[in-house]
């Protein structure tokens, strides 16, 4: 049941490699193919926040040496191709959204978002509250360059046909499939609203997904007990699926303090740059930031407040240049 209702952007190039050599000798390269992409849109999102060369050079070097990254790049799994597709579309979008005068509106940026946005879409459905956030977001920059006249509604309204036709283009024909088949487009997913069944199915995402998916070892103890459990956890085999300790004894004896010091070094320096894309006016700014156990992005609203900017769920980025 899972293969026939899953999206299938990613085993499709799969399937293509094997296709060309009649041989599934390539195919376990499929994923390297979007890791690559991951990489150059990680130093691209460094660039555009004030990352120099070598700085973006390190931030791509460290989202390849991710171990889960590492791992998953030699199998024919999912989750990279998703994430890489995913930078890619944000990249993009912040290329539309970002703040220049008399700039108006690039239309190839929403293009190239929204086909980036439509591989993530039909590699995993998880991607549908991600590429929503992202469509909304440039549709905001798009109205505020209407009602400040530098751009005509005509230009506003064909950046939004590019980005959406290109998403629904790459992103939606699996799940019209999966409608057409189960009569749910996020099939064996339950879907309600107010407590009312929009699509019936199997159970809801815990039921289905989260729980099962949960190690004993984790089932039953609080988060920050599950976080402990994880990173203290030493894995004694290898594995490219989820496992406990999954990022290394490194991890948690030298990496995360290490990370700690750095971070109080860059307060101490005031040198913390937030995540953070214009889209209003001087003063309104809002943050684009993801939770660590969750694939799913947010916007937090902030303002400007003595001479700060004030953004508890913001995730803060040393600057170029900062060391402990």
């Amino acid at each position: 049941m899972w293969a026939n209702v899953f999206p299938k952007n990613a085993e499709l190039l799969y399937a293509w490699l094997y296709l060309a050599r009649h041989s599934d000798r390539w195919v376990h390269f499929g994923q390297w193919v979007f890791g690559c992409l991951g990489i150059a849109a990680t130093m691209a999102c460094g660039r555009l926040y004030g990352l120099d060369a070598r700085g973006a050079l390190m931030a791509g070097a460290l989202f390849a040496a991710t171990p889960t990254v590492f791992l998953q790049a030699t199998t024919d799994y999912t989750d990279l191709a998703f994430a890489s597709a995913l930078l890619a579309s944000y990249h993009f979008a912040l290329r539309f959204v970002r703040d220049q005068p008399d700039c108006g509106l690039d239309a190839r940026y929403a293009l190239l978002a929204g086909i980036a946005g439509g591989l993530a879409l039909g590699i995993k459905s998880s991607g549908l509250l991600d590429v929503a956030v992202l469509g909304c977001l440039m549709a905001v920059r798009a109205a505020r360059e209407v009602c400040r006249r530098r751009a005509a509604w005509r230009m506003a309204g064909w950046c939004a046909a590019l980005f959406a036709v290109s998403v629904l283009a790459l992103g939606a024909y699996w799940y019209l499939h999966t409608w057409q088949v189960y009569g749910n487009p996020v099939y064996p997913f339950r879907v309600t609203i107010l407590g009312h069944v929009v699509f019936p199915g199997q159970g809801s995402l815990r039921d289905l997904i989260l729980t099962p998916n949960t190690p004993p070892a984790l089932r039953g103890l609080p988060w920050w007990r599950q976080v402990w459990v994880s990173w203290t956890t030493f894995p004694t085999y290898y594995a490219y699926d989820m496992q406990l300790g999954g990022f290394g004894v490194q991890w948690t004896w030298f990496e995360a303090p290490a990370l700690a010091v750095f971070c109080v070094g860059c307060l101490r320096a005031d040198r913390i740059q937030f995540l953070m894309v214009k889209v209003g006016d001087a003063d309104d700014k809002a943050c684009l930031s993801s939770p660590p156990s969750s694939t799913q992005c947010r916007t937090s609203p902030f303002r400007r407040s003595g001479g700060r900017w004030r953004a508890p769920a913001c995730l803060p980025l040393p600057q170029a240049g900062c060391t402990s």
